[in-house]
C-alpha cells in the first residue's frame, strides 16, 4: 500500500496455496501484489471482482479491514446502515470502564437510542448502572434523578 509515502508490504496469516507463485520480494514493492494477483487470489476464493460499473450502480457498500490479531465482531448489513450501532458499540466499549467513564456510557447510549429508540431495552440496565455512579458522585445530578 501506499499512503502517501513510500510503500509499504506485509503478509500474514496462512497464505492461500495460488499465493505461493506471487513475488513477495519483488522490486519495486508495488509489483508484489498487483491487480492481477488480486484478481486471482479472488478467483482462488470463489470471489468475482466487481467492474466499476457494477460497484458503481451497487448503491450500498460494506467495507472490512483487520490489522489487529485478535477475533473481528461482526454485525448484520442492518446494523452496520444504522447510524445508532456506532454508538452502541462505543457505548459497549465504555461499559468495562464504568467506574471511571460512566459519563461516556451515559452520552454513547443515550445518542444511541435518540437515534433508535429500539435499542433501549437492551441499554437500560447499563445506562441505570451509569446514571446511578455519575450521582453517586455529583449531589446536583442526584437531585434531578430523584425528581
Amino acid at each position: 500500500m501506499n499512503d502517501g509515502g513510500r510503500w509499504t508490504f506485509g503478509t500474514a496469516g496462512t497464505p492461500n496455496p495460488i499465493e505461493r507463485q506471487f513475488p513477495n520480494d519483488a522490486r519495486p514493492k508495488a509489483n508484489r501484489f498487483t491487480e492481477t494477483h488480486l484478481q486471482l487470489l479472488a478467483k482462488a476464493y470463489g470471489f468475482q471482482i466487481p467492474s466499476a460499473a457494477t460497484f458503481l450502480d451497487a448503491g450500498k457498500y460494506l467495507m472490512f479491514t483487520q490489522d489487529y490479531a485478535y477475533a473481528a465482531k461482526f454485525c448484520s448489513i442492518e446494523d452496520a446502515d444504522d447510524p445508532a450501532y456506532g454508538y452502541f458499540l462505543r457505548g459497549m466499549g465504555w461499559v468495562k470502564h464504568m467506574a471511571t467513564h460512566a459519563s461516556s456510557v451515559i452520552a454513547d447510549f443515550e445518542r444511541c437510542i435518540r437515534i433508535n429508540p429500539e435499542y433501549e431495552p437492551r441499554l437500560r440496565h447499563y445506562l441505570q448502572m451509569a446514571r446511578t455512579r455519575v450521582a453517586g458522585k455529583n449531589p446536583a445530578i442526584r437531585a434531578n434523578l430523584t425528581d
